[in-house]
């Protein structure tokens, strides 16, 4: 499934799972109630695999994707930015329902949902 990121925009808020919702104007996730805040970097990530539900994106994409918006991410950055939003969207960041490791990259998944492509 692709979003299309000009829909997006005028939503400003897309609900995620049934207690997760992504509020990417005001740069925050809530979370079973609770708000987290994200940093730029975090932000654009969100957004880069919200546009991209269900589809395997590579390490490489995404830091090219990073780069593209001005954010400095090397391999290595990347994995220590993806754990800090996984502890932002996941209940539990170490058996993750939405942003998932699929090597050679992630997908991201909207709460029970199957669908992806590769």
């Amino acid at each position: 499934m692709k979003i299309n990121f000009n829909s997006i925009r005028i939503l400003e808020e897309v609900i995620v799972g049934k207690n997760l919702s992504f509020h990417f104007a005001g740069h925050y996730i809530v979370r079973n109630g609770e708000v987290n805040l994200l940093t730029l970097t975090e932000n654009k990530l969100l957004v880069f695999f919200i546009t991209n539900i269900g589809k395997r994106i590579s390490i490489k994409e995404i830091i090219k994707y990073m780069e593209k918006h001005s954010l400095y991410c090397s391999e290595q950055n990347l994995y220590v930015y993806i754990s800090r939003l996984r502890k932002k969207l996941e209940n539990d960041p170490k058996n993750p329902e939405f942003l998932i490791n699929m090597r050679p990259g992630y997908i991201f998944l909207l709460e029970n949902s199957n669908e992806h492509t590769t």
